[in-house]
């Protein structure tokens, strides 16, 4: 007979925190993965029955403040680092990225959060090892910094 308690038990004693957590990441992929179409049918129709539901609730980013706060960070950060790109000097904010000068973009945004990137810049006091690039730039610098394995 199978026992829960002592399988908890057992998992406990022999994989770390750190294991399970990954353990239980991996099978939520494979099971969303397996399940893909009939989950977003589930979260289509949810979303349609409770259209009220989420015009009124404050668990939205942007009814929270979140998406205009960003915006007044972002025109922050373009003011700090003089909205132009560094490298070429085109002025369409549309296209401007806040650049990693050192290449750990991703390890920041880890660190931080996606979303707290530009607060976290604001408060450190717009800092020398960022800049503003464009787009093609940003991606130009990248490659610099992890050339592709192979060319086109």
């Amino acid at each position: 007979m199978f026992r829960r308690d002592k399988a908890e038990e057992l998992i406990k004693k022999y994989f770390s925190e750190e294991e399970r957590k990954l353990a239980a990441k991996e099978y939520s992929a494979r099971y969303y993965m397996k399940n893909r179409s009939e989950i977003l049918a589930k979260n289509a129709e949810w979303s349609q029955r409770n259209k009220e539901y989420l015009k009124t609730k404050k668990h939205s980013r942007y009814l929270n403040g979140a998406v205009p706060t960003r915006i007044k960070q972002r025109e922050q950060i373009l003011n700090a680092y003089g909205r132009k790109c560094s490298e070429c000097g085109v002025t369409d904010v549309r296209v401007l990225d806040l650049a990693h000068k050192n290449g750990n973009g991703a390890e920041h945004r880890k660190a931080v959060g996606a979303w707290k990137v530009y607060k976290d810049v604001i408060d450190q006091g717009f800092p020398k090892d960022f800049d503003l690039q464009c787009k093609n730039c940003n991606w130009l610098d990248w490659l610099r910094i992890k050339p592709p394995a192979t060319t086109l």
